[in-house]
């Protein structure tokens, strides 16, 4: 499926109903975004960096049980536990995402990688390169809060020569990009 297509899908499918408990009254279409492309994956590895309320780990936990879900946070995420016994595939750890934990991904390939921690140019742009040795050739890489810091990330993710679709309508005044590694 055209990745064009696939944001366009994203924007005009309403909230995850099983995950309306998790969502509440905050919701971005980006979220829709992680379900449908995680779906577009089998047995595949998908990673957060920046985890947040949880909210897009479920949404990528809850597209295909068949798929690793792993989070990576400083502050641990209070729902992590209710998240945990609903999707067993998912695995969080309380801890920065750099440096890389190279033993998590010693087996398997990135599949997806939602980079959302400091929302920074240095920080966005080491966080890609230090897992881009990880990444499985055709995997998607969202990079989400592009406007933060005077367009601090939107900066990098346009110095990127891949496949890539911005759509704030993804993720309203904060921004929102995804690309497909290559």
């Amino acid at each position: 499926m055209n990745l064009k297509r696939i944001v366009n899908k994203a924007i005009k499918t309403k909230p995850i109903p099983s995950l309306s408990w998790l969502y509440g009254d905050y919701y971005s279409p980006y979220y829709s975004l992680m379900y449908l492309l995680a779906g577009t994956i089998k047995n595949g590895l998908l990673v957060e960096l920046g985890v947040h309320k949880g909210r897009g780990l479920a949404s990528l936990a809850a597209a295909r049980r068949s798929n690793i879900v792993i989070g990576l946070d400083t502050t641990k995420c209070e729902e992590i536990d209710t998240l945990r016994k609903q999707y067993p595939n998912l695995i969080f750890y309380n801890k920065p995402s750099m440096p890389v934990m190279t033993h998590i991904f010693s087996d398997k390939s990135i599949d997806l990688l939602h980079i959302d921690t400091e929302h920074s140019y240095s920080m966005a742009k080491a966080e890609f390169e230090a897992y881009k040795p990880y990444l499985a050739k055709g995997a998607y890489v969202l990079f989400d809060d592009l406007h933060a810091q005077d367009d601090d990330v939107l900066r990098y993710f346009n110095e990127l020569d891949y496949e890539k679709v911005q759509d704030d309508r993804l993720h309203p005044s904060c921004g929102y990009g995804v690309m497909i590694y290559e």
